[in-house]
């Protein structure tokens, strides 16, 4: 099954739901970071690429927590723990993947966790006042399920062809992200991030889009 549809619908809506914000009524840069810490919940869709995508990984998604306060006027910081699940994909090609991946020929599967911290700083001195750009620094580790086929002796010492199946995950990396996003109104945001992790050779990367809401 093909996820890439839902994932430009996903991100089809958000585009609408930035017009909309854009749209209404001038707001200060921050108007929505009302006191020290906010709590919130995001939905998270990603695409792989570079050599994540060349090994034919599927587009994951995954669930976020997050904690944030203003530092300054227009700039915020969120701390973030983020899960990503990829679901199975057939015939990869772990060429292109870390060494703990392995040969696994049959099918590829993996998952992604996060902890990190993103800064936002608003344009509202370009007359955007809910837009903001993201950077951010994160701790990433990978873990991929494989599967592949071997022979082994069976009954009458007929050979029968098997699944084997293994797991492994990468140490935690540092990894990047870039992007931008929008509020929606004081509780609701968008983001779409670019993100990044190398390891062993491998560029572990994702275009990620998001959905949050805070508390």
């Amino acid at each position: 099954m093909n996820h890439f549809p839902n994932l430009g619908l996903t991100w089809g809506v958000c585009a609408l739901a930035c017009a909309s914000a854009f749209a209404a009524p001038p707001a200060e840069p921050g108007e929505f970071q009302e006191g020290p810490t906010r709590y919130g919940i995001q939905v998270l869709v990603a695409t792989p690429r570079q050599d994540f995508q060349a090994a034919g990984s599927r587009t994951g998604f995954g669930l976020g927590l997050f904690a944030e306060a203003e530092l300054a006027p227009g700039t915020v910081a969120q701390t973030r723990f983020d899960f990503i699940r990829y679901p199975q994909s057939n015939r990869p090609d772990t060429r292109f993947l870390p060494p703990e991946v392995g040969t696994g020929g049959l099918s590829l599967a993996s998952n992604a966790v996060a902890l990190g911290v993103d800064l936002r700083h608003y344009l509202g001195r370009l007359g955007l006042q809910r837009a903001f750009i993201l950077a951010g620094l994160m701790g990433m580790r990978y873990e991929f399920q494989t599967s592949d086929a071997v022979v082994v002796p069976g009954p009458q010492g007929q050979p029968v062809a098997t699944a084997v199946r293994a797991k492994d995950a990468t140490p935690f990396q540092l990894g990047l992200a870039v992007g931008l996003g929008c509020d929606l109104d004081r509780n609701w945001a968008v983001t779409l991030r670019y993100t990044s992790m190398s390891h062993e050779g491998s560029s572990l990367a994702t275009l990620e889009g998001g959905l949050s809401y805070r508390f």
